[in-house]
């Protein structure tokens, strides 16, 4: 038997340098998909950078993910234990956006991640 891999590039918004995607609240809040507090990527994923994206790999359902820049700077401030509200301070200082449109699109990506588990709540 053969395992499958399932290729599917993370749909994601566009101003903050995340590439245009899925419209704000199809997703639910990544703190009630995830029970709330604080996220961080799952152990279940392995994480290579390719130039300035990455590529996501779920072990657990074999699934590739790909990530632009913005997407990818996410993940990396996630792995760095930050929480929504400091990735979206250093996002603003990294990148030319209005807070408003930041908080929609970070918020609609931290909810694609924890629909396809690969964030997962984390203790404080």
């Amino acid at each position: 038997m053969t395992a499958q891999v399932r290729t599917r590039k993370l749909k994601t918004p566009s101003n903050c340098g995340i590439e245009r995607g899925e419209r704000a609240g199809r997703y639910s809040d990544p703190e009630a998909r995830t029970g709330g507090g604080l996220l961080k990527p799952s152990a279940e994923v392995i994480c290579r950078q390719l130039g300035e994206t990455a590529v996501l790999v779920h072990l657990g359902t074999n699934e590739i993910f790909e990530l632009n820049r913005t997407g990818y700077r996410v993940w990396q401030l996630l792995g760095e234990g930050m929480d929504r509200g400091a990735i979206q301070l250093r996002l603003a200082q990294e990148f030319s956006v209005d807070g408003e449109r930041l908080d929609r699109e970070v918020g609609d990506l931290l909810s694609q991640l924890a629909a396809r588990q690969l964030i997962v709540s984390r203790e404080p």
